[in-house]
């Protein structure tokens, strides 16, 4: 599938889920519930966004843009979580989580720390079912464990 780019080079995504997508639909269901509770999968312009999430050697300064209750911030929460444990401190080293507060930002970093002690279908395929917690670990920053996988 191409997507048009708004006049840069368009995107030509991939005819196969990509592994972030699938890392998305076997870990994060979690992240993406409608108001019944009811999870429901990613939308297309999420294939977008993974794309250039897992592709920065394509298109390496990308803003995403997109209106409220659009899943940003799940997309972003995924992406990262999938750069730490498959793609290695080159990608990982750091992070920063940007939101419109420090209440936020921190709220954010905090979801992250529920991934990496709370989220079972992530730790039995990550961590043996072991829960995670680096040598820093506060509500405004973490570090993740080297070797955890």
């Amino acid at each position: 599938m191409t997507v048009n780019n708004s006049g840069y080079p368009p995107i030509q995504l991939p005819e196969q889920p990509m592994d972030i997508e699938i890392f998305s639909s076997l870990y994060m269901q979690h992240r993406f519930k409608d108001e019944d509770d009811k999870w429901f999968p990613c939308a297309p312009m999420h294939s977008e966004f993974f794309y250039l999430w897992t592709n920065p050697e394509i298109y390496g300064r990308t803003i995403y843009v997109a209106p409220r209750g659009y899943y940003k911030s799940s997309f972003g929460h995924i992406g990262t979580l999938f750069d730490i444990l498959h793609r290695g401190p080159a990608y990982y080293k750091e992070h920063l989580v940007i939101a419109a507060s420090e209440t936020l930002a921190n709220q954010r970093i905090k979801d992250l720390q529920w991934d990496f002690t709370e989220n079972e279908p992530l730790l039995r395929a990550y961590s043996g079912g072991q829960s995670s917690v680096g040598k820093v670990w506060r509500e405004d920053e973490i570090h993740i464990p080297i070797g955890y996988k």
